[in-house]
């Protein structure tokens, strides 16, 4: 009897003992709270791939093979793709939690916020290539010999005042968007400057895509919509006139494209887009 009641008085103790060292669940510790988000197994079953997001901070993606190995870890990777061959890994990086929390307080405008850069890793050769300021990439659907990002790069430009002194005048910075075509296994690369809108076909034989000019620049007559044959080495330009172009679809077959467009003068009082 005696035995039992000292089992159990040691028993309780420990017990105690456990949740005595338990930390207190509060609102304190949500921000360290991590979710396993866009898990992806691809389509031969040979790679595994994940992003593990926490409640407040940076993320981390992950990629592992079938044997649960861990091949590639990627601070703050995000739209992370397989390309069609399972030869590369192609995605965004982010920009650290606190450099965009302190551009959010200092109530910085959307073209001077932090930008994500591009990274493309070689799953044969485990090279890793990185370029910044990418506000976007896309591949085609049915084959991914070629990449399509869309880069901003920014330029000065000097702004001379009449009425001012030479020394006084000012100096401002002007982005332009850049199309760079970049061939994965060779790294060459060609671009495209001025580009907005753009869309692969599915077999990626054809790049098309529109180029703007600013709308103070009355001088430049290269705005409209192009579209670039890869075999050929060609650019043909298939819609004149500056305007906004957006929805740049091809057919199932590549054969048709179809675009909204909007070619309204610029002090217009009606706007619409029109289906082409």
């Amino acid at each position: 009897m005696q035995k039992k009641i000292a089992i159990l008085g040691l028993t309780v103790a420990l017990t105690t003992a456990v949740f005595a060292q338990k930390r207190p669940i509060d609102h304190t510790v949500y921000d360290g709270w991590k979710s396993v988000t866009n898990t992806e197994v691809s389509k031969s079953g040979q790679f595994i791939y994940y992003q593990i997001t926490p409640q407040e901070g940076d993320g981390l993606f992950q990629l592992k093979n079938r044997n649960n190995e861990l091949l590639f870890s990627i601070p703050r990777a995000s739209d992370v793709k397989l390309t069609q061959g399972e030869s590369y890994l192609i995605g965004t990086i982010k920009p650290t939690f606190d450099e965009t929390r302190t551009a959010k307080i200092k109530k910085k405008k959307a073209d001077d916020m932090p930008k994500d850069s591009l990274v493309i890793v070689n799953l044969q050769t485990n090279q890793i290539w990185k370029t910044a300021h990418v506000k976007s990439y896309k591949l085609a659907r049915l084959k991914n010999e070629y990449i399509a990002y869309l880069t901003e790069e920014k330029k000065n430009a000097s702004v001379a005042d009449s009425l001012a002194p030479a020394k006084e005048k000012a100096s401002k910075e002007k982005s332009v968007n850049i199309l760079t075509l970049k061939n994965l296994a060779t790294g060459d690369t060609l671009n495209f400057w001025k580009a907005d809108q753009y869309a692969w076909s599915p077999q990626e034989n054809l790049l098309l895509f529109s180029k703007k000019n600013e709308t103070k620049d009355s001088l430049s007559t290269d705005g409209g919509l192009y579209i670039y044959d890869i075999a050929n080495n060609s650019l043909k330009k298939i819609s004149n006139g500056q305007g906004n172009y957006k929805e740049l679809s091809f057919d199932d077959q590549g054969a048709q494209i179809a675009f909204l467009a909007d070619k309204s003068p610029e002090k217009s009082l009606v706007n619409g887009f029109k289906l082409y």
